[in-house]
């Protein structure tokens, strides 16, 4: 699957979720779970997804480290993936415009 199609798959889930759960357009943590759920058949209470960190603040605390500090960079190959990724999100979100 590329980018653009896992990206259109998880924007049409999302969608979904909001139009039938109120609980998902006002609670982020429950939004990410219920999407969870739909890619995967490991079941985690969500008592207990309630105490993970939110996935955005990881990588967000990922990125300060590896670009505003410049510690434990990525491999050559991570970091093409990575610009890659971000140059197609960029495309997608200019034909959505």
């Amino acid at each position: 699957m590329n980018t653009s199609e896992e990206i259109t798959k998880i924007k049409d889930i999302v969608e979904d979720l909001l139009k039938i759960d109120l609980r998902c357009r006002n609670d982020d943590k429950w939004l990410v779970y219920q999407v969870t759920r739909k890619f995967t058949k490991i079941f985690i209470p969500f008592e207990d997804f309630k105490k993970i960190p939110a996935f955005e603040t990881i990588t967000r605390c990922r990125r300060f480290i590896q670009n505003t500090e410049g510690k434990y960079l990525a491999n050559k190959e991570t970091d093409n993936k990575r610009i890659d990724r971000e140059n197609d999100f960029r495309n997608i979100n200019k034909l959505n415009m």
